[in-house]
């Protein structure tokens, strides 16, 4: 077994599952995929996903302590994290994505670039700081890229 798992794809796969199996692996080019990771793996690693459209990941367990989860150029997915004790968390490029971040330790700081139109559900404001990069000085009078609201219909 190798140290990195890596799925990607020239062409966009859709309605696979993923199961996470590796602490450190690359998700990329999927639509309507589930990608679930369920239990602790090791205690250092690097998750990214990558170009995901209509797609759920799932991280039930934080699957590392120590690391990063990056995920770029995805719209319209559903995205639950359970963060690890010292996990940084980058969102780029994200568009009409519902979130639900779980941290380990608060608060979690998460990083996000050219975001729109995300959504967090409320219980995670207390336990999350957000840095939007395009506003770091917050002199932009625009509306933030996030709003925080209840979301009942979840999955």
């Amino acid at each position: 077994m190798t140290s990195n798992e890596r799925i990607t794809q020239s062409q966009m796969v859709s309605n696979q599952d993923f199961n996470i199996v590796q602490a450190t692996a690359t998700y990329e080019n999927l639509q309507k995929c589930t990608i679930i990771g369920t239990h602790f793996i090791n205690d250092t690693g690097s998750l990214t996903f990558k170009d995901l459209q209509s797609c759920t990941i799932n991280l039930y367990e934080a699957t590392f302590r120590e690391g990063s989860i990056i995920i770029s150029n995805c719209n319209d997915c559903s995205i639950y994290i359970h963060t690890g004790r010292e996990t940084q968390l980058r969102l780029h490029d994200l568009k009409g994505c519902k979130l639900m971040i779980r941290p380990s330790q608060a608060p979690q700081r998460i990083v996000m670039e050219r975001c729109r139109e995300c959504v967090f559900h409320e219980v995670c404001e207390p336990w999350i700081t957000i840095q939007e990069f395009d506003n770091l000085a917050l002199t932009q009078e625009e509306q933030r890229n996030y709003t925080f609201v209840s979301l009942e219909d979840w999955w």
